[in-house]
């Protein structure tokens, strides 16, 4: 199709984009931020991003972006543990959840080679990398 549509939360989302992603099942959003073309495990998993990055192209127009942005890479959310919202306390018996500030909801968060390699350092693994 057309020209690719970013999906990060600096660059933004377009409004066709950002209607799609948010009407996914959790488990298929999750997944797709987690995968690329390239990173399909089996036959099943092909088929599943194939079909959620055609359902992206019919509704918005747009090719979904799956290669990072050289020096990008993703990490599960520390602050969530990659749910995409946190629990808050309101009072001693009563907590409501909300979305995660640090990674606004998604459950990964887009770092540069710098912090990237911090949180090497400390023991995490990137769940994606950019290709060499």
């Amino acid at each position: 199709m057309g020209e690719s549509n970013r999906r990060d939360g600096e660059e933004g989302w377009s409004k066709e984009g950002a209607d799609w992603f948010n009407s996914l099942p959790w488990d298929d959003a999750k997944y797709l931020l987690t995968r690329q073309e390239g990173d399909v495990r089996d036959k099943e998993d092909e088929k599943r991003l194939g079909r959620l990055l055609e359902s992206y192209e019919k509704a918005t127009g747009y090719k979904w972006a799956t290669e990072l942005e050289a020096g990008e890479y993703v990490f599960e959310c520390l602050e969530c543990n990659g749910d995409g919202s946190v629990k808050v306390i309101v009072s001693e018996r009563d907590f409501v959840w909300e979305t995660c500030s640090d990674c606004r909801g998604e459950g990964v968060q887009y770092l540069d080679e710098e912090e990237a390699a911090e949180r090497i350092d400390a023991g995490y693994t990137p769940l994606r990398t950019p290709s060499t």
